[in-house]
């Protein structure tokens, strides 16, 4: 059992080996700050108090911490991806960064359709985008590492949570 965790973390290690831990630091910083000037601009607080929320909803001392970890690891696959030498070219490169970007943009919108339109539908279709999005990803970053692809599906997780909020959310307003 121990000799099968140890090879677990050298594989990781080998493939953390090549991050920088700066970028990967800054890149955390730059999503958490982005999600918080969404969320800061993008929640009305009184359609927040009239909004009836889903059995499903996550309490908001909850959903904030999870929002933030959750750009986090968007963040550290991206770095991740964006730092394999596995030999990805430029146009590549910058096709991987776009769709990071693309998913990124696409929470954030999550913020303002939900808390602050209350337009739950529409919440829901940009949750159904930013999945189809991390599908692409998933599927560009998954030839470069195994750990970057991981961290979408981590990700994804979480988008299917808001996909879910957001439709139960239109069906109990």
């Amino acid at each position: 059992m121990k000799s099968v965790s140890n090879e677990i973390k050298r594989k990781i290690r080998a493939e953390t080996a090549c991050i920088n831990r700066a970028a990967l630091a800054v890149a955390c910083a730059a999503v958490v700050v982005f999600g918080i000037l969404f969320a800061v601009n993008g929640v009305n607080a009184d359609v927040y108090k009239q909004m009836i929320k889903p059995a499903c909803a996550l309490p908001v001392w909850l959903m904030i911490p999870f929002f933030a970890v959750a750009l986090c690891v968007l963040a550290f696959s991206c770095v991740c991806a964006v730092s394999f030498p596995a030999g990805i070219s430029g146009k590549r490169q910058k096709i991987i960064v776009a769709l990071y970007f693309a998913a990124l943009a696409l929470n954030c919108v999550w913020i303002p359709l939900t808390y602050k339109a209350a337009s739950f539908f529409a919440a829901f279709l940009v949750c159904a985008v930013c999945l189809a999005v991390l599908c692409v990803l998933y599927a560009t970053v998954s030839r470069v590492g195994k750990l970057p692809a991981a961290a979408v599906i981590i990700y994804s997780v979480w988008v299917v949570y808001l996909a879910y909020f957001s439709m139960a959310s239109f069906f109990v307003n």
